[in-house]
């Protein structure tokens, strides 16, 4: 009874949401300063988790969230509830798109997604997982040799997630990790990483936002750069966050859903039957290496290291333009960096050292170069899908 009754809460927590917007007026009355109904901007969001929830499929539950954020700005009326519609696809789904910033991340996204096409099937990236695989041959290895190449790469926490995700799954796989736990290591050394390894492409935002605060606080002359480097021993959640998945990686203890999942993932071909029940299984598959060709590993680094160097150079070359000083220091030109454009040239340079080696060794011909890279391409759909629509979510709430 107890398991039946939790089962139906999200139900209830549909409920609560007309039930508020009954009681706006006497809300809004009781706060003569604030705009009516602009306390409204919570609820897309609230509306999107609990459907999500409710459903078990994030794309409707997020679009749903923009529509009833765009009704609520028409007017919570019937004709209202039409322009919502078209409002929450040509308008807030359209701006979530164009947006440079976010339109740069979609095509590094998907030129990353092609990369990985192409390293996954000239034998690349198997050269990776045979390496790897000779030292990493348990979970417990295969978990901490994921960490460590999501501390590798540290530059940028979009590149990591990536970089990090796509080329160790198939060692986490071979050692039956759960993607869940796979996941968790991927983004627990992303973001955290780049927030306070001392040059990312985080530094900007970061040395910016401390900025501005110092120059509204009187009396108070620090560098924003270094008050930056002082505060990273202050940075407890990411540091813990790092320091926590060696910790499970090297012990090798789970608990709650992980631990489930790890005990579904331990029999044979759990993870496997899982993915291709799944909605996006035929984007899931394993693209697997061309029969008879060498599996070099080099065909994968290679292209990698030119997608991380290629970052870092274009971090550089823009932030020099943006200082403009011959003897600006190296925080400076990082602080002054387009990281938004360096990823963008990363990866350009990644792919295109990644068509060229697979050609020049007649491992695929250009047909199947481009067929590769736009199987690595639909790997990323799905998540870019969810991405537009969070922002366009996002969007709705500034409105």
């Amino acid at each position: 009874m107890h398991q039946a009754k939790s089962e139906r809460l999200p139900s209830h927590l549909l409920l609560l949401i007309p039930l508020v917007l009954i009681s706006t007026p006497a809300w809004a009355l009781e706060a003569p300063d604030a705009t009516p109904l602009s306390w409204v901007s919570v609820l897309p969001p609230l509306l999107a988790i609990v459907l999500a929830m409710t459903l078990r499929q994030v794309i409707p539950a997020l679009f749903l969230g923009v529509w009833f954020g765009a009704w609520a700005i028409n007017g919570f009326n019937l004709p209202g509830l039409w322009n919502g519609l078209l409002d929450a696809f040509q308008k807030f789904v359209l701006d979530a798109v164009v947006k440079p910033d976010h339109a740069a991340v979609i095509l590094f996204s998907l030129m990353i997604g092609g990369t990985v096409g192409i390293i996954s099937r000239n034998g690349g990236m198997q050269g990776i997982v045979n390496l790897i695989a000779a030292w990493a041959d348990d979970a417990r290895r295969a978990c901490l040799a994921t960490a460590a190449m999501g501390l590798a790469v540290f530059f940028d926490d979009y590149a990591n997630t990536l970089v990090v995700g796509n080329t160790m799954r198939p060692v986490t796989d071979s050692m039956k990790v759960s993607r869940a736990k796979l996941a968790y290591i991927v983004d627990s050394t992303a973001a955290p990483v780049a927030t306070v390894a001392l040059v990312t492409t985080w530094i900007g935002t970061q040395v910016g936002l401390i900025g501005e605060a110092i120059s509204t606080i009187p009396d108070l002359d620090a560098e924003a750069y270094l008050l930056f480097l002082a505060s990273i021993p202050y940075s407890f959640y990411p540091l813990l966050a790092v320091a926590f998945v060696f910790m499970v990686a090297a012990s090798g203890r789970d608990f709650g859903p992980m631990a489930k999942a790890e005990a579904t993932a331990r029999l044979a071909d759990a993870e496997t039957l899982h993915h291709l029940q799944s909605a996006v299984a035929a984007d899931c598959e394993p693209i697997k290496a061309v029969k008879g060709k060498p599996q070099r590993a080099i065909n994968a680094v290679l292209p990698i290291a030119m997608l991380i160097f290629g970052v870092m150079g274009g971090l550089y070359v823009t932030g020099k333009a943006g200082v403009g000083l011959d003897g600006a220091s190296l925080k400076d030109i990082v602080g002054a960096a387009d990281s938004y454009k360096s990823l963008m040239w990363g990866s350009m340079i990644g792919m295109m050292t990644a068509v060229v080696m697979t050609l020049a060794q007649r491992i695929m011909s250009l047909e199947e170069v481009v067929n590769a890279w736009y199987k690595g391409l639909r790997t990323m759909f799905y998540a870019m899908i969810i991405l537009v629509l969070a922002w366009a979510l996002s969007g709705i709430a500034t409105e």
